[in-house]
């Protein structure tokens, strides 16, 4: 069994007022926290696909061996970029979703989740922590017709939302699965 990673970075960055994703964090962009992470993890991925508009983006995915896909319209929003990237992706049996702003994301709880979610892959995997649920999120391929008719910035949410008393929620110790960098603020944290 296998997985494709849907990696989404096509946002505008409005909050920032800069492109947040080519950013120094901790001496790399932030980006590339989520991409490294990923080819820790390889061996779950049958293919792992960055949806952005950045040239930068292309770059660097396609050092890292991924594949790449530009977004024409990113102004539709998150659901779109990930409908974008399911239907790009191959035959697999789930889609981990995962944002390009979250580069204090831990390698292991990626590990921990596509193990969890091969364990029962009929079920939506979502992390916790703190009692509060995070990203990446594992969508199964059952799903997959829904997740590539998605549109504007509803990405998951709904089919979570509609399908919340099923979820696999995998208790993890990273609070980075909740920390999405948008101001500078959020920086400050770091």
């Amino acid at each position: 069994m296998k997985l494709c990673a849907i990696v989404l970075a096509a946002g505008f960055s409005s909050r920032m007022g800069c492109n947040k994703l080519l950013m120094d964090y901790h001496g790399y962009p932030m980006a590339e926290y989520i991409l490294y992470n990923l080819r820790r993890n390889q061996k779950w991925f049958e293919q792992i696909v960055v949806v952005s508009r950045l040239p930068f983006l292309e770059q660097l995915t396609h050092r890292y061996g991924f594949t790449y896909l530009h977004n024409p319209e990113p102004e539709r929003g998150m659901g779109h970029s990930l409908a974008l990237g399911v239907q790009q992706a191959g035959e697999c049996d789930g889609f981990l979703m995962a944002l390009a702003d979250m580069p204090d994301l831990r390698e292991g709880t990626i590990h921990t989740l596509c193990e969890r979610f091969l364990a029962d892959p009929d079920r939506i995997t979502v992390p916790v922590f703190g009692g509060k649920r995070g990203n990446p999120v594992i969508f199964p391929s059952r799903l997959r017709a829904e997740l590539e008719a998605l549109d504007r910035d509803w990405g998951g949410r709904e089919l979570i939302r509609r399908e919340s008393d099923q979820l696999a929620r995998v208790q993890v110790y990273d609070p980075g699965v909740l920390r999405d960098i948008d101001t500078r603020e959020d920086l400050r944290w770091k």
